[in-house]
Order: C-alpha cells, then sequence, then structure tokens
C-alpha cells in the first residue's frame, strides 16, 4: 500500500478502533478472549492508571483530528489490551512522520515488583519502518529502554542493554502490516475475530497480504 492521506486515515482508523476495544475489556475487566481478567492483572492495571495517566479515546480523536501532513505523535499512555502474561501491563506510543522520516510504534511493558512500595520496572520494544541511508532499511523491531530517544530512561530499565541490535526483520511492506506485526507478536493468530470488526479487515486485505496467514 502506497503511504499517502487516504493510508494515513486507515491507520488512524485502526489505531481509533483498537483503543476503543482495549478501553471495553479493560473496563469489562476481561481478555481478548472474552475470558474474565485474574485479580493480579486488574490490581496491576488500576494502580498503574493512578501513575501513568491514560490516554483516552477522546485525546486519540484529538490528536488525530489537529494531525498535519500526515504526522502523529504522542508521549502519553495509550493502554493496549490485556496480554496473556498477567505480570505485565502492555502500552504504546507512537512517532509518526512518515515516509520523510520512518515511523516507529513503541511498546512499553510495566510491572510491578513490589505494589505495595509503589515498585515499578519496565521494558520496551520498537516496531519500525527502514532507516536511510543504514543497515537497518527494512521493517525491524528493536529492544527499547527509553519511551522516546530524548526520554529518561523506563523505570529500572538498564541503560547498557543494546538498543540497535539485534535489528529483527519484519514481514512488513507498510505502516499498516507493521502495526498488525507489532499486534500477532503479542496476541498471537486469529486477530479478524478478536480485536477488529470484518469490515475495517476487508479494507486491509491487501496491505495485509504478506501476513493473511497469521490472521
Amino acid at each position: 500500500m502506497s503511504w499517502n492521506a487516504k493510508s494515513f486515515g486507515i491507520m488512524c482508523q485502526i489505531l481509533q478502533k483498537l483503543k476503543k476495544k482495549s478501553e471495553t475489556l479493560w473496563r469489562n475487566e476481561l481478555s481478548i478472549e472474552g475470558e474474565p481478567l485474574d485479580e493480579k492483572t486488574i490490581d496491576s492495571y488500576k494502580t498503574l492508571k493512578k501513575l501513568r495517566t491514560p490516554l483516552d479515546k477522546s485525546d486519540l480523536d484529538r490528536l488525530i483530528a489537529s494531525s498535519i501532513n500526515q504526522q502523529l505523535t504522542w508521549d502519553f499512555y495509550f493502554y493496549l489490551p490485556p496480554l496473556e502474561d498477567p505480570h505485565y501491563i502492555p502500552t504504546l506510543k507512537i512517532d509518526c512522520n512518515y515516509p520523510s522520516e520512518k515511523i516507529s510504534f513503541r511498546l512499553e511493558f510495566y510491572k510491578f515488583t513490589d505494589k505495595k512500595n509503589l515498585k515499578l520496572v519496565g521494558f520496551g520494544f520498537r516496531f519500525e519502518t527502514g532507516e536511510r541511508p543504514s543497515k537497518h532499511d527494512f521493517f525491524h523491531a528493536q529492544v527499547s529502554n527509553r519511551p522516546l530517544p530524548s526520554k529518561p530512561l523506563l523505570p529500572k530499565c538498564p541503560g547498557w542493554i543494546p538498543t540497535s541490535i539485534p535489528c529483527i526483520p519484519l514481514k512488513a511492506e507498510c505502516p499498516i502490516s507493521l502495526i498488525f506485526n507489532m499486534l500477532i507478536s503479542l496476541y498471537g493468530t486469529g486477530l479478524y475475530n478478536k480485536l477488529f470488526p470484518q469490515k475495517l479487515m476487508d479494507i486491509l486485505k491487501s496491505p495485509l497480504e504478506p501476513i493473511a496467514s497469521y490472521l
């Protein structure tokens, strides 16, 4: 899929649908499979929200409405749907100025090692388009220890971990398939019925062709 105003709009629609689904799941205390969340996950989420204020859907809608020239960036906490692993709460940040620069979907994972004393640890991954000119001129994922390059380290995340290697190649050809590479890495196969309505998935058949067998 070529990158233009239409494809940028589709990406924004995916993010809006994902945000709405995530808020519904957390509010109803359900997994993406529709199963009740365990108390540890619910408690961790509620505690983290007090420390990391969520980006709600209305905030996201305003950011998208005010975006200019297909640029979209935020440093807020977009809470993703619950993970199968109850120890970690996932959030998403985005830095999009594509195609003039790379686009980066930045995952952060938070865990309480001592909730009573609010001892929080975190680490991250970046899912990115290629960087030109460089050896990383392909869609890839890398470990991350900061929310954004200019920001402080994630809580208790070591500064010595390598964040430029390994640079793991992804089966993506555009920012749309890049998002789904990220989501499949978190929630596995079968996303058609778990996170997005069929009508949207039908629109995405062409850009998602490289990973159709995983969906």
